[in-house]
């Protein structure tokens, strides 16, 4: 059963001490590549040992947008910040960008490596990622940390939503194919930002974004759809779900992940946008940090 704490912008003023946004980069790891097929995926390598927090990227994003996590930390555990195939400093196939082939490239790090066992920590449209990397290496996960992520709804329990979202999708991969392109995702970047996000973030991001391959970011969201993925594929391990409460953020959100993840810790925050990792740091490297010790990690 899903364990659900929303937690009010009130509270932000226990979290004073906590970091904040910034727009420069507060530490690196090793620069590695791995090889899966014609794909060479970069990942950023911190510390040692055989096992890890991976994080996984969203949709035309990149390793950096977890920058804000790295120093919280890196003498902690090991961590694996990977660069999806076709994203950020990995090489671009000409092949179609499906969940499972970004999640081949996340193995191949994991493999490279020499992982054992590893929480994922995802964002976005990377929790169709987790939960392929989970359906092929079941062994291998210890836990899920899912932050703000996407999913596209199932047809036969809310076909009103599917048919809604469906046609949403449509339009909006069509739009990405022509000369509009730019236009059509500086319209849906403004949906992922609240009033209060910082400028200087909300401009970091959408800087980085636009500046995403366009036949990738066509390519990844076009199968986004996919039915397979979202199928309900229970995992038994701990996982923890960090989201912000928006207009877009579906009634039964907790439901739906319970239906993947069946040891939920639940969060909603408020006044936030979609990326809260960047956002409000301190907020979630204080979740992560409780989650690992509640595993023992």
């Amino acid at each position: 059963m899903a364990r659900l704490f929303r937690l009010a912008a009130f509270l932000s003023l226990l979290l004073a001490g906590f970091p904040s946004w910034s727009v420069s980069w507060a530490s690196d790891g090793v620069s590695r590549f791995a090889t899966s097929g014609k794909a060479k995926i970069h990942y950023l390598d911190f510390g040692t040992g055989d096992r890890a927090l991976v994080f996984i990227h969203g949709w035309a994003c990149d390793a950096g947008f977890w920058k804000m996590q790295f120093p919280a930390f890196e003498t902690r555990a090991r961590m694996l910040a990977v660069d999806l195939p076709g994203h950020g400093k990995s090489n671009a196939p000409d092949v179609a960008y499906t969940i499972p082939y970004l999640a081949s490239g996340v193995d191949a790090v994991i493999r490279q490596a020499g992982v054992s066992r590893v929480v994922l920590v995802v964002h976005s449209m990377g929790l169709g990622v987790g939960l392929e990397l989970i359906r092929e290496n079941p062994g291998r996960i210890a836990g899920i940390i899912v932050v703000d992520g996407a999913y596209f709804p199932n047809e036969e329990s809310d076909p009103e939503t599917y048919a809604m979202m469906k046609d949403w999708h449509s339009a909006f991969v069509e739009a990405l194919k022509g000369p509009g392109r730019q236009g059509a995702m500086t319209e849906f970047l403004e949906t992922l930002f609240d009033p209060m996000t910082p400028q200087s973030l909300h401009d970091w991001v959408s800087e980085r974004m636009l500046a995403a391959n366009p036949k990738v970011a066509r390519s990844a969201m076009a199968h986004f759809i996919d039915a397979r993925i979202w199928d309900e594929n229970p995992f038994d391990g701990p996982a923890l779900a960090i989201y912000a409460v928006s207009p877009d953020l579906p009634p039964n959100n907790a439901e739906v992940l319970a239906g993947w993840f069946g040891d939920l810790r639940y969060v909603e925050w408020v006044n936030v946008g979609h990326f809260i990792m960047l956002e409000k740091p301190g907020l979630v490297n204080g979740l992560i940090g409780s989650f690992l010790d509640d595993m023992g990690w």
